[in-house]
């Protein structure tokens, strides 16, 4: 578990490393622009060159992690709500959920993203205990990458699940352009979205703790950063993450560009529902501060997007 998932979970008793270096310490810990070693790419190529026969020959693929046992269940009647952990000895316990629930969160679509689903997927619920295999010398996949994609062929193979994707009009998110307040990037800045602050060494989160995500893009293009939002915006809640679709940009907006993002991820949903009023806490959502900071607007609309279309499924998985 990473430190930002560990302060989700302390909650009100959470602290951040720049807090406590503060207030244990009396220290001040923050980014500057220091001279310092930098490796400059001169020139490289985006395709490798192509292995030669024997090299291919000598280096089969390695095996797909996979589990080395797994059994599925009905879930006791007496048990209410879902629980999901993926604890790092390479187990993965699920309880309680419905298949439509899995499955929106194993492919990260949102339920109108997903089609064809017979009845049984929203009312039946399932256990799923499995432990990871791991070859001799080394440790089990432990990342939850890994995890979900073990999950998916484990529910393929035993409800004899059968799924394709294809375009449908559905609602999905869309980055649209108001009143854009974002700088022209410097064209020798690296490419990408980094936490934590810009090289003005400018952070938010000391005077105001609720908005403890802070984002830094430099160099970017509007295509590249909608790209991005849906990481950027689901870093904490992988398996559950406000934003559960592409994200289509439609601000018109041409060039690259560094700005910064700051915003509360528990503050609200990660679309636009208009004009929404400062709360006394001092949290901003992700769509108020794109509108606020960035003057851009995250909207769900109706759309072309990829759809999971359900062609077959068992109704009972094969015997463990």
């Amino acid at each position: 578990m990473d430190s930002q998932n560990r302060l989700a979970v302390a909650g009100d008793e959470a602290i951040t490393i720049f807090d406590a270096i503060d207030k244990q310490l009396g220290l001040k810990l923050q980014s500057s622009a220091v001279p310092a070693p930098a490796i400059v790419i001169d020139r490289v190529n985006r395709t490798p060159s192509p292995n030669s026969p024997e090299a291919e020959a000598q280096s089969p693929r390695p095996p797909q992690p996979r589990f080395e046992v797994a059994t599925i269940k009905p879930t006791d009647p007496q048990f209410h709500g879902v629980d999901i952990q993926t604890p790092p000895n390479g187990m993965v316990s699920i309880r309680g959920i419905t298949m439509s629930y899995l499955i929106q969160t194993i492919w990260f679509v949102t339920p109108e993203m997903v089609a064809g689903a017979p009845q049984w997927f929203d009312t039946q619920r399932w256990d799923i205990t499995a432990k990871v295999s791991s070859t001799p010398g080394s440790a089990p996949p432990t990342d939850l990458d890994s995890m979900m994609t073990m999950v998916r062929a484990l529910i393929e193979d035993r409800f004899k699940l059968k799924t394709h994707r294809e375009e449908r009009t559905v609602p999905a998110y869309t980055l649209t352009a108001e009143k854009p307040k974002l700088h022209e990037a410097n064209p020798s800045n690296r490419t990408g979205c980094k936490e934590g602050p810009g090289a003005d060494g400018k952070d938010p989160r000391v005077t105001n703790p609720a908005l403890s995500r802070l984002v830094t893009c430099t160099n970017i293009t509007m295509p590249g950063f909608a790209g991005q939002l849906p990481q950027i915006a689901n870093r904490l809640n992988l398996l559950n993450g406000p934003i559960r679709s592409t994200v289509q940009d439609a601000t018109g907006i041409r060039g690259s560009w560094d700005f910064t993002l700051s915003f509360s991820p528990d503050s609200g949903p990660a679309a636009s529902t208009g004009d929404a009023a400062p709360t006394p806490d001092g949290k901003i959502s992700l769509a108020e501060a794109l509108t606020q900071q960035l003057g851009l607007k995250l909207q769900m609309t109706k759309r072309p997007a990829s759809v999971l279309v359900i062609d077959h499924a068992e109704s009972a998985p094969t015997e463990n």
